[in-house]
């Protein structure tokens, strides 16, 4: 058929068919079943048996007249069936007894379109239209429906359960009619889609049997440009599944597409938003980076800077500065460890109220930040330390560590051994204060058992109370092996107190255990091997040598005591008596040896070390003491120029401090006679 060869109902005029129709034909030998509906009945003269298969489709199951060359029909057939093109032409009647014709519309012209719908097996009717002799561009053949159920069960693939629901719920059915103009647009817009989209539609175009209204509505949406997302949703509901449509795929002409582009909402969204949303990311950046370099590194790193040049005030004088940079660096960025070195700080300058201070913020500080409110262990320790050693404020030492620690962890081992030091400490001043460090010893013992460090405190215990008897078999416990954990203090204090044993004047029955005392050399060695920048371990150890008469050995050890405690903190009254008592040791030994004006340094020094602890309150009057002055009255009355009354105000300050032995008094008698006063000369004599 050419293209614009139509083929109608009128066309069949030349069939041969009888005027009743299918079922009077089926007697008609020519043709001996006629168009049957039943695929296992035969049409072909001869009695060839006839099937589906035998029905060339081809590719696309495309059916049209030349398909129909393989039934084996005759180009005349009994009733003047003619096929050639001349008799196509003149056929135009309908034969009589086909009164209903099912119709299969069809464009030729469209090679992959051309099929007929095998699902449909009562088409509505439609009449067929000539216009100047010719047929119109659509053609139906009558008699095939009956045989191409048949071909449905065989060829046609399965509808999905939403196309058959929607089939069934289809009610008008319009013809598929397509010009050349509508196939070229068709083309064009299936051409348009997506891959996905575009198999999808040729697949039901092609292969699936679809409800006629859903195929015409599927075809005209092709014909007039249906968006994707328009065709896609028809598709899936047909289908029974998604067809998704890529993001932001969509094809328009150039006309409207440059209409698009030229308009606000477009510029909008494809050229200022994506610029508009790119500087909102980085300024979102850059914001974020910005806040954590400002809040986690300039902001400590200022205030850093502020606590160093605050601490660096503090030995300089400016103690007020120092406070006011604390409290700036503190407000910008809270640091634990600071109130730990400016507390210390303020203390190696003596200054012990800004101390307190800053031990008491740091205690508040401390404590805010525990959900117990309980304030850090460490803050407490070392703020008790202070009150003991330093200011010997020993009951709020006490009352620091019971009420911070102890009341809330009655067993805590740090807590009770500072207890009990600060309790032997107190005993210094106020005996019954040796109890106190009993209780807490021996709490830790009942809780913890014995170890070398309560053993150490017990040793301390027995030593300041004078038990000989329990000092002893702790001496020989702690120096019978190196492993035995002693400090170089213990120790020194330990080969102190057993020296004092050996010399002090005996009065009444002797203590049975002084003989059990040896090995004190060897324990004051070990103390210098533990800490070697110890001062009382020299101090006892030139004790020692003075009682065996080295005088070398004793005064290379004082030169080395002095050097040590002009370095060592002071932390107790007894370092402070050791340090006085060895400055005068030296000084003696320098006199004994002609060295007058280095014994006078060293004497002065003396007084100073005892005057700075009267006026501290820590040292009270003693006759040791006194005699600084009468040295120094010695100098002036036999080696200096002669200078008697430097030399009687000397002896007077001696005499003050409980000093005059009778030398001492015909000394001071002697300068008031060369003064030439004759009645305090002669009360003296």
């Amino acid at each position: 058929l050419g293209e614009e060869d139509n083929l109608n109902l009128d066309d069949l005029d030349g069939l041969g068919l009888p005027d009743g129709g299918a079922e009077s034909a089926a007697g008609d030998e020519s043709l001996e079943a006629g168009f049957l509906g039943d695929e296992d009945e035969s049409f072909l003269p001869g009695g060839e048996e006839f099937s589906a298969g035998d029905l060339d489709l081809g590719e696309e199951d495309n059916l049209n007249l030349d398909d129909l060359d393989g039934l084996g029909l005759p180009e005349e057939g009994p009733g003047g069936f003619d096929m050639s093109p001349e008799a196509e032409e003149t056929a135009a009647q309908v034969p009589d007894g086909i009164t209903e014709v099912p119709t299969k519309v069809v464009d030729q012209s469209l090679e992959n379109f051309n099929k007929f719908d095998l699902g449909n097996e009562t088409p509505p009717p439609s009449e067929p239209e000539t216009k100047g002799g010719k047929a119109d561009e659509n053609f139906a053949l009558a008699g095939f429906d009956d045989i191409l159920p048949a071909l449905d069960k065989k060829s046609a693939p399965a509808v999905s359960k939403a196309g058959k629901r929607l089939k069934e719920e289809s009610e008008e059915v319009e013809e598929i009619q397509l010009t050349n103009d509508e196939l070229s647009r068709f083309q064009a817009t299936l051409s348009s889609y997506p891959l996905n989209l575009r198999i999808a539609c040729e697949e039901l175009i092609a292969e699936q049997a679809v409800d006629p209204a859903l195929m015409s509505k599927l075809v005209k949406m092709l014909v007039h440009g249906a968006p994707a997302k328009e065709t896609a949703a028809l598709v899936s509901k047909i289908l029974g599944k998604t067809i998704s449509i890529p993001k932001g795929f969509e094809k328009k002409t150039g006309e409207a597409l440059e209409a698009e582009r030229a308009s606000f909402g477009y510029i909008f969204v494809h050229n200022f938003l994506p610029v508009l949303r790119l500087f909102f990311a980085i300024a979102l950046v850059v914001t974020a980076l910005g806040y954590l370099i400002y809040e986690f590194v300039y902001i400590p790193g200022k205030a850093e800077s502020i606590y160093k040049r605050g601490y660096e005030r503090i030995s300089a004088g400016e103690y007020g500065r120092a406070r006011d940079r604390f409290k700036e660096a503190f407000s910008l960025h809270p640091v634990k460890g600071w109130f730990y070195k400016y507390a210390e700080a303020f203390q190696d300058e003596r200054q012990y109220i800004y101390a307190e201070e800053k031990y008491d913020e740091l205690l508040w500080y401390t404590a805010s930040k525990n959900s117990r409110g309980i304030p850090e262990k460490k803050a407490v320790l070392d703020y008790a330390r202070m009150e003991t050693y330093q200011l010997r404020n020993y009951k709020k030492a006490d009352d620091l560590l019971r009420r911070n620690i102890l009341d809330y962890s009655i067993y805590d081992r740090e807590a009770l051994l500072a207890v009990g030091d600060n309790a032997l400490a107190w005993a210094e001043v106020d005996p019954e204060r040796y109890e106190d460090a009993r209780e807490a010893f021996a709490l830790y013992l009942e809780r913890n058992g014995q170890n070398d460090t309560i053993l150490e405190r017990m040793l301390k215990y027995f030593i300041r109370t004078d038990n000989l008897k329990e000092v002893l078999p702790l001496k020989n416990y702690f120096m019978a092996s190196p492993k035995r954990k002693i400090s170089a203090e213990s120790l020194a204090e330990m080969g102190g107190y057993l020296l004092d044993k050996q010399t002090e004047e005996v009065q009444g029955v002797p203590n049975a255990y002084l003989e059990s005392i040896e090995g004190l050399r060897d324990i004051f060695l070990k103390a210098i091997k533990a800490d070697p920048k110890l001062p009382e371990s020299f101090y006892h150890l030139a004790r020692y040598y003075n009682q065996y008469n080295d005088a070398n050995a004793e005064r290379v050890t004082l030169e080395q005591a002095i050097e040590n405690f002009d370095s060592a903190r002071e932390e107790t009254i007894q370092r402070m008596k050791y340090r006085i008592d060895a400055q005068l040791r030296y000084a003696a030994i320098l006199i004994q040896n002609k060295e007058f004006f280095p014994a006078e340094e060293a004497l002065i020094k003396g007084v100073n070390l005892y005057e700075d602890g009267q006026n501290r309150r820590i040292l009270s009057v003693s006759p040791e003491y006194g005699k600084l002055y009468a040295g120094l009255g010695d100098l002036e009355y036999f080696v200096k120029d002669g200078n008697m009354e430097m030399a009687l105000e000397y002896y007077k300050r001696s005499e003050a401090s409980g000093w005059a032995p009778p030398e001492i008094l015909y000394r001071m008698g002697g300068a008031h006679y060369q003064l030439r006063q004759w009645e305090p000369a002669l009360e003296r004599f």
